[in-house]
């Protein structure tokens, strides 16, 4: 347990610029498939603009002991984005991104797959 807190530290501490950015950090786990995913995400708002990025690990975990959660991870999720507010409620987001798979997936990297998106959102 001392490591994993070591590595979230660790992951918080070097993925985090000195600037004040707003964010988070999110760990899930599936009980039922014993699959879990990590998350972060950092962005900066500038008036009507927000610029961000996104870090998402799909894992595989097993229980080493039988009591130890211990996770792999899959594949590699990265996106960069650019957001526009029109208004609080309508903005439009320029996006990059790309999935990348490990070798411990068992998939090739014919199965990596990148692009780019133009997206509206409309909240109420």
């Amino acid at each position: 347990m001392k490591k994993v807190t070591l590595c979230i530290l660790l992951v918080l501490i070097f993925s985090t610029s000195a600037i004040a950015v707003d964010g988070y950090v999110e760990v899930s786990y599936d009980l039922l498939n014993e699959q879990g995913q990590a998350t972060i995400e950092l962005w900066e708002d500038f008036n009507d603009i927000r610029l961000g990025i996104k870090g998402q690990s799909d894992l595989h975990f097993t229980l080493k002991g039988g009591y130890i959660p211990a996770g792999a991870p899959l594949n590699q999720y990265y996106k960069g984005y650019i957001t526009y507010f029109v208004t609080d409620d309508i903005s439009f987001t320029f996006a990059s991104h790309c999935t990348h798979w490990f070798a411990q997936s068992l998939k090739s990297y014919k199965h990596d797959k990148s692009g780019l998106t133009l997206s509206t959102r409309y909240e109420f």
